[in-house]
């Protein structure tokens, strides 16, 4: 019977209500409509027996079937809460269960039986709701033990990753070291490399330096001394700038010495130990200008391959320096990704760690929606079930009657002391008894 029928039905009681009322010829509204046909009280009163029942500590027992009654009306709030039907069907049935549910089966007219179906109806369809909602339940339960198996296995695949990237960011640093100890080896390189190159100049340009000094003086000075071409007054100033020149070089002490006398003498006077001063003075310097041009010539070539080294390691210390920068921003990158590692990583244990209250709140949710649907079950709609099911008590048989039968025991020994009395008592007419002599 659906919702319609329900409203039907009232309507149809509601129209017998005032067919009775003009009947009885009282006052419409004076008597509700549910007294009219003996529906038993609402559910107001229902719940305050109770109430009642569970508030106070004597013990109180309603009986049975209108325990039945009080546990159905909870079921119709269920109903009503749940939305399977409205409030106020939800209330109307309520009123009607004394005058339906309440009466035996097999004395309930065709209305009352499809209040019944309604009701069973609406608690059937209540049942139906609850499962959905344990249903339901057991989804969010499912889904979060999936959610929460999800993030277990992202935090360890992100602690794994972590401890991969800590590993690469030991290794980076370890290169990077490297790469900073070969760039200071290369600098250190082309540093000796530099300094190799500048002495190697330095003695070239000192040998060349030299070589230019023997080779003036002995053009300008010891050429024309030994051939007596200065003027007799420039020939002292000629040999004192000759000797502070010779100076520099490492020459026989003995020809220093002799070296002035014998060119400040004109070629004409002077004797054979000065000729042999002023020819060993030019074999000297020319023995020391070839030298120098040894030095210049070997010096030329050195400096050309220390040149060379300097370019190699000049090379070389921008190759380090590359490398040195390539360490340098591995490093750095290898440094970021483990920060971002490490939040992520925080981030997934983060969420893991939520998903614990979530997942309490969750089976808790669920322990309640089956603690529900088996309280429904076990009070509304097994109470329904039976009163629906219920036929009328037979009659309780009438104790036996022990009146009369006490009465004819106590009847029998009367009788039977009545022929007793008559043999104690004379016949009429018979002589008295004579009487005893005197003492």
């Amino acid at each position: 019977m659906t919702i319609q029928s329900a409203k039907h039905m009232r309507r149809t009681f509601e129209q017998e209500s005032l067919a009775l009322h003009k009947l009885l010829r009282i006052p419409p509204n004076s008597l509700r409509i549910e007294e009219l046909l003996g529906l038993g009280p609402p559910r107001e009163v229902l719940a305050s027996r109770a109430l009642e029942m569970r508030g106070t500590g004597k013990k109180q027992k309603l009986d049975p079937v209108s325990q039945h009654c009080v546990h159905v009306s909870e079921g119709l709030e269920q109903a009503a809460a749940a939305e399977v039907i409205p409030e106020v069907v939800s209330e109307m049935l309520a009123t009607m269960l004394q005058g339906s549910l309440a009466v035996p089966k097999d004395a309930r007219h065709a209305h009352q039986e499809g209040v019944v179906e309604m009701v069973c109806e609406a608690l059937v369809a209540t049942e139906v709701a609850l499962k959905q909602a344990v249903t339901e339940a057991q989804g969010v339960v499912d889904g979060g033990t999936g959610r929460k198996v999800a993030c277990e296995e992202d935090a360890k695949t992100k602690k794994e990753a972590l401890a991969a990237l800590e590993e690469d960011g030991k290794a980076k640093k370890v290169a990077l070291a490297a790469a900073a100890a070969s760039f200071k080896q290369a600098k250190g390189a082309v540093g000796e490399a530099q300094t190799a190159q500048m002495l190697a100049e330095a003695d070239l340009k000192e040998a060349r330096a030299k070589k230019g000094v023997l080779e003036g003086a002995l053009k300008d000075m010891v050429s024309p001394l030994a051939e007596g071409t200065l003027p007799e007054g420039e020939v002292a100033g000629t040999v004192s700038r000759l000797k502070a020149a010779l100076k520099k070089f490492v020459l026989v002490e003995s020809l220093m010495t002799a070296l002035p006398n014998a060119l400040s003498k004109p070629p004409s006077t002077r004797g054979a130990f000065d000729v042999m001063v002023v020819s060993q003075l030019n074999e000297e310097m020319g023995k020391l200008i070839s030298s120098l041009d040894a030095t210049i010539s070997q010096g030329d070539s050195t400096n050309k391959e220390r040149s060379a080294a300097l370019a190699v390691a000049e090379a070389a210390l921008d190759e380090s320096k590359r490398g040195q920068l390539a360490a340098a921003q591995a490093f750095r990158d290898a440094r970021d990704a483990l920060d971002k590692a490490r939040g992520e990583l925080k981030e997934a244990e983060r969420r893991l760690k939520e998903l614990g209250p979530e997942s309490k709140r969750s089976q808790g949710a669920l322990d309640e929606a089956q603690a529900i649907l088996e309280l429904f079950q076990a009070g509304a709609l097994a109470s329904a079930q039976e009163l629906k099911a219920r036929l009328t008590p037979p009659p309780e048989p009438e104790p036996a009657s022990e009146a009369p039968l006490a009465e004819a025991e106590v009847g029998a020994p009367m009788e039977e002391a009545a022929p007793a009395e008559e043999e104690a008592s004379p016949p009429a007419g018979a002589a008295e008894p004579a009487a005893a002599p005197a003492a």
